[in-house]
């Protein structure tokens, strides 16, 4: 039952965080497309 709680707390914190990793991949994808100076550290990272 805890191994159950510890996933559901896991699969909850996942969901949270993929709000942020997509707003920080739309701004790494539109420094991409306008030109940015660091575009290749951009598109490693």
């Amino acid at each position: 039952m805890q191994l159950l709680a510890e996933h559901e707390q896991f699969a909850k914190v996942c969901l949270g965080n993929e709000t942020v990793i997509r707003r920080t991949q739309n701004v790494g994808d539109r420094l991409i497309s306008s030109g940015h100076y660091a575009t290749s550290a951009i598109k490693t990272q």
